[in-house]
């Protein structure tokens, strides 16, 4: 029997599930390419830092045009339409309280820590046992202190710089186990500070400009990303803390134009664009 409609089978190589997360960069200190090579959370694209842990059913990215049409005859048909206007968006929510992620979302300057360096990260056991340099350098660092470790003490205000706590000191006061254990695993030339507050204003004039990368990687083993190649901040922020669900930081940007020759089908020729989806096939199951 002929195969119905109704029976509506999938091309399985089409269906697969995949979580969003979000790369961002300065305007003009990113670039990325496809010819690069899909995008491998290890070794992030130049310029680009992870914001991290996403709510996973709030990335959307949206593009949309304006088209002025023309309707004439008796019956009125569609007879005519140009393009007026194109926009796009990309928001999305954060597992974060980080103000290292909420200067994103106020999109104006960039947060100053003003973190005072401690010691140098003399030995590394394990990702959550460190050992520093000399015991004076680190008599702050009590028990539960939150502290910021990098390569340089210059890099300690970077949107990907890495914090954890003091969770134990053992009793030479020179090593220390972490909790929660950092994402990555401190480097042995490391360096460590402290700072006592951040604050962020919202409103000023300036404008931050980025470029966003949204990365999904599926479990066939495919990979999309969305790019914004110029975006500013949404116009509006809200922060609801509440003690039924952990923080979530909400981050919504507007897109820009920008002229590329490089369109498919526009025979090199310069277009105005705000956005491209790349696709890379699966190479191998995840």
């Amino acid at each position: 029997m002929a195969e119905k409609t109704f029976t509506n089978l999938i091309n399985e190589v089409e269906v697969s599930l995949a979580i969003q997360r979000l790369l961002v960069a300065e305007f003009g200190g990113g670039g990325y390419e496809p010819t690069s090579g899909r995008i491998d959370l290890d070794a992030l694209p130049a310029g680009f830092v992870d914001l991290g842990a996403v709510v996973e059913d709030t990335p959307s990215f949206s593009v949309a045009k304006t088209k002025f049409q023309l309707d004439a005859g008796l019956p009125a048909v569609r007879q005519f339409e140009a393009v007026i206007g194109v926009e796009g968006s990309f928001e999305i929510s954060l597992h974060s309280n980080s103000w290292r992620k909420a200067q994103y979302a106020f999109g104006n300057y960039s947060a100053v820590s003003s973190a005072t360096e401690l010691s140098t990260i003399a030995s590394v056991t394990a990702k959550n046992v460190i050992t520093f340099a000399n015991t004076t350098d680190v008599q702050s660092l009590v028990l539960g202190r939150q502290f910021v470790f990098a390569a340089l003490g210059s890099d300690f205000d970077k949107a990907d710089a890495q914090e954890t706590r003091v969770a134990s000191i053992t009793a030479d006061g020179l090593t220390f186990f972490l909790d929660p254990t950092p994402l990555n695993t401190p480097g042995p030339t490391d360096v460590v500070g402290i700072y006592d507050f951040v604050q962020i204003f919202h409103g000023t004039t300036a404008i931050r400009q980025h470029e966003l990368l949204g990365v999904a990687d599926f479990i066939d083993g495919s990979q999309v990303v969305h790019q914004f190649f110029k975006v500013v901040a949404g116009d509006e922020f809200t922060e609801e803390i509440r003690p039924t669900e952990n923080e979530r930081l909400p981050l919504s940007f507007n897109a820009f134009g920008v002229s590329r020759s490089d369109v498919p089908g526009a025979g090199g020729k310069s277009q105005l664009v705000i956005a491209r989806r790349i696709y890379f096939p699966s190479v191998a199951v995840c």
